[in-house]
């Protein structure tokens, strides 16, 4: 198991370092090849999208538990049939 993720995750990665620089390369014109530096985001977005996940996230996650919560418990067969405060 183990040494399968090294076998993954080593392909992943020599794939990545042979073609760090260009991400998406041109058969037809290699200047027209789509780099690294041409493919990010500026820094203005990037701010942005961190303020984004610094807010959002704790939302995500607190509304996820207490729904969690809310739908927690084992639910049998009779409590189906009976229909006691179920949507069935």
């Amino acid at each position: 198991m183990l040494a399968n993720g090294v076998a993954v995750a080593s392909t992943v990665m020599c794939v990545g370092v042979s073609m760090f620089r260009l991400i998406l390369p041109s058969s037809v014109q290699p200047r027209a090849s789509l780099t690294v530096w041409d493919a990010s985001s500026s820094h203005m977005i990037l701010f942005i999208m961190l303020v984004a996940s610094i807010i959002f996230i704790p939302i995500i996650l607190a509304y996820t538990s207490w729904v969690y919560s809310v739908m927690r418990g084992k639910v049998t067969e009779d409590e189906i049939e009976g229909g006691g405060g179920h949507a069935y």
